[in-house]
Order: C-alpha cells, then sequence, then structure tokens
C-alpha cells in the first residue's frame, strides 16, 4: 500500500503502538515516561515546535493504492480524544470514530454499529495514542 500525503500527518510504526496500547491501557498501572525514554520524547517536543501540544485539531486527507485500487484515507481529530476515520478504497467504503465515551464502526453496507468491550478499549487506546496524549505532562491519564 502507498500513502501520499496532501497535509503533514506522524505515523508510527504498528509494534510500537501496539506496545503504547498495552501499557497504556495496563488495568493497575498509571502511564509514565520512562528516565531513558524522557529526552527522547522532549527532542521530538522540541523538534515540533513549541506550539506543537496546543494544536487541538488535525485533519489529514491521504490518497491510498491498494490491491490494484485507488482511494482515499481521511482523519479528522480533537484533543484529547475524539477522532473520525474515513477510507475509500475502490469499492470499500469503512468509517470509524470514537467520541471520548463511544465507540463506532461501519460495516460493508453502511449500517452502524456500536463499539464494546474489546474494540471498544481499542477505539479508547487508539484515539489516546493517535492524539499523542502520551506526549502530555500527565500522559493524558493513560492507564
Amino acid at each position: 500500500m502507498r500513502l501520499a500525503s496532501r497535509v503533514r500527518a506522524r505515523s508510527l510504526p504498528r509494534a510500537m503502538a501496539a506496545l503504547a496500547l498495552c501499557l497504556a491501557l495496563a488495568p493497575s498501572a498509571r502511564a509514565e515516561i520512562a528516565p531513558k525514554a524522557k529526552p527522547v520524547l522532549d527532542r521530538y517536543l522540541q523538534a515540533m515546535g513549541p506550539a506543537y501540544l496546543t494544536e487541538r485539531s488535525l485533519h489529514t486527507r491521504d490518497s491510498v493504492r491498494a490491491f490494484g485500487m485507488k482511494g482515499i484515507a481521511e482523519t479528522w481529530m480533537v484533543r484529547p480524544n475524539h477522532v473520525a476515520n474515513r477510507i475509500e478504497l475502490g469499492p470499500f467504503k469503512m468509517r470509524t470514530g470514537y467520541d471520548g465515551n463511544a465507540g463506532w464502526r461501519t460495516d460493508p453496507s453502511g449500517k452502524v454499529l456500536t463499539l464494546d468491550g474489546k474494540d471498544l478499549e481499542d477505539a479508547r487506546g487508539s484515539a489516546w495514542f493517535d492524539g499523542e496524549a502520551w506526549l502530555l505532562p500527565d500522559q493524558g491519564g493513560g492507564r
């Protein structure tokens, strides 16, 4: 799959995202920055600029090519934990979202399905991670 970003977008490797999500959702742990990681995160914030964490919203629109088809991937995000995604690849269309409390996605027919259980936990963790709440001084309350 090839993505050609039309706006500034940030992404991290899936393995790192999965590890951070597992750590963030650990039931008895509070998110904390490891002492060895703190200089790396401080440098990242310095490189992004002083206004980086004060940005409240982000909209990205990317072109996608996969499986011989073309399409778009679009994301709207409002910090700290609101996100909506739209993906269209050839005839396939999917929308997902999380509003800080509830999560949803559409099925192939367009019917809206409310998320619960593990799917809701995943949506909550993804909103926390994608919104980069882990960079906030209190790690955005991640647990």
